[in-house]
């Protein structure tokens, strides 16, 4: 019923055994833990995708690992600015495509 640090090297392109695993391993846990404490998640409607073999739809399965995704490439920008050479960029705050995979935002069209 979770993502495991596989699904997430697996989405980053990264090979297992790296100097990197620590930091997959804690964003995979924390993504868990707090996944798992969406509305969306935690008190599944009876209209909700089906979960897969893992125990979660592939919607929230997605949106989990582009979660840890997220967060593990977040140890390079703790303060939430990321410079390239002479241009600085600021993070959001929130990833849009997670908030609709786990139904936290609706999407609007105009």
């Amino acid at each position: 019923m979770a993502i495991t640090a596989d699904d997430v090297r697996t989405w980053l392109k990264l090979e297992a055994g790296s100097s990197d695993d620590a930091v997959i391993d804690q964003a995979v846990a924390a993504t868990n833990a707090w996944v798992s404490t969406v509305p969306y998640v935690a008190n599944p409607h009876p209209d909700q995708a089906p979960p897969g073999e893992d125990g979660w739809p592939a919607d929230v399965k997605l949106a989990a690992v582009m979660l840890a995704a997220r967060w593990y490439r977040r140890r390079n920008t703790p303060s939430g600015v990321e410079s390239f050479t002479d241009n600085v960029v600021y993070l959001p705050r929130r990833d849009g495509d997670v908030d609709l995979l786990l139904h936290l935002t609706r999407p609007v069209a105009g």
